[in-house]
């Protein structure tokens, strides 16, 4: 296996842990979730932060991708992450602020259902990098 893929493996096995600690802390401690969650695009240096981390974890998912079980499902959400990423490096942090003003209290009331879909989607990372 060549340098690059085990970055990349890395990369992807770093991404469900980050996921496994997101669901674990919003189950766990909700206070604090609510304000790491409230952190998001808080800051032009918390906007651009958060998408220089996206853009390298699409790509470690796209480079990893062809590795993993459903490859093309993990190319393509690689993608979406590292096109969105760029779209939101585009605009003003600003407008993601805003955004996040208006979608982070809707996570933080059902901080539950958003530890679920954190814990799946990483034990989905997971199961596929096997």
């Amino acid at each position: 296996m060549s340098t690059e893929l085990i970055v990349a493996g890395a990369i992807v096995a770093l991404s469900g842990f980050w996921l496994v600690g997101l669901a674990s802390i919003s189950a766990f401690a909700p206070a604090t979730a609510s304000r790491f969650l409230s952190g998001f695009a808080a800051s032009a240096r918390a906007h651009y932060l958060e998408q220089a981390l996206r853009i390298i974890a699409g790509t470690g998912f796209i480079l990893f991708a062809p590795e993993m079980r459903f490859p093309l499902f993990f190319q393509i959400a690689g993608w979406i992450l590292v096109i969105t990423s760029l779209g939101l490096l585009a605009l003003p942090w600003q407008l993601h602020n805003r955004f996040a003003a208006w979608a982070v209290p809707f996570a933080t009331r059902h901080l539950k259902l958003y530890a679920l879909g954190a814990a799946l989607l990483a034990g989905f990372i997971f199961y596929a990098m096997l």
